[in-house]
């Protein structure tokens, strides 16, 4: 499984940084002057973590980053936010949208609602459905009386049209507080 994260670095330390990803073997496109994605497997995205702060001493500038999914707009706001909430840290995007919605910015809410409206309710109940049974396939299938081909299916619609991986840990722990945030914040 894949990792998508994003990362803003300052333009004077950029090519030190892209020296860093290359070195290190990870898969990195740049964006802009200061982004980059990086593409990296599980274990590389846990190293990068462990080893982000001393990144940052080493490049003697702060880096910020959040840890996603493949969606460049919604990614691209959520660097917005981090470096304005949480600089010098990599984050998981639910910790992005958890943070912006403290500091009554509903940006980062909106472009997912946004990104989730055209979805059909079947797919959005399915992943609701799923969330609720702690991501227990089998079990969220029974309580919606579908097959397990179907709603294999449907989990599999869901991340076709959304490019979101709810069998990820972290971007189900996203979901669900989108879900709970949403529901709170109905206008």
């Amino acid at each position: 499984m894949q990792t998508l994260v994003y990362v803003n670095v300052a333009h004077a330390d950029r090519r030190a940084f892209e020296h860093f990803c290359e070195s290190s073997g990870y898969v990195h496109e740049a964006l802009n002057t200061q982004g980059f994605r990086l593409t990296l497997s599980q274990r590389q995205c846990v190293q990068l973590k462990l080893m982000f702060h001393q990144l940052q001493d080493d490049f003697g500038t702060q880096l910020v980053g959040v840890v996603g999914f493949e969606e460049d707009a919604i990614m691209r706001l959520a660097i917005e936010i981090a470096e304005h909430t949480a600089s010098g840290q990599l984050m998981e995007l639910a910790d992005c949208l958890w943070l912006s919605v403290e500091q009554k910015d509903f940006r980062l809410l909106e472009a997912l609602r946004s990104k989730l409206r055209p979805l059909h309710n079947d797919l959005i109940d399915t992943v609701s459905m799923y969330l609720s049974c702690s991501n227990n396939a089998v079990l969220a299938a029974e309580y919606l009386y579908l097959h397990r081909n179907t709603f294999n299916y449907r989990l599999g619609k869901f991340h076709e049209e959304t490019k979101i991986d709810v069998r990820d840990i972290q971007l189900s722990r996203l979901l669900q507080l989108y879900f709970v945030m949403n529901e709170r914040l109905k206008d």
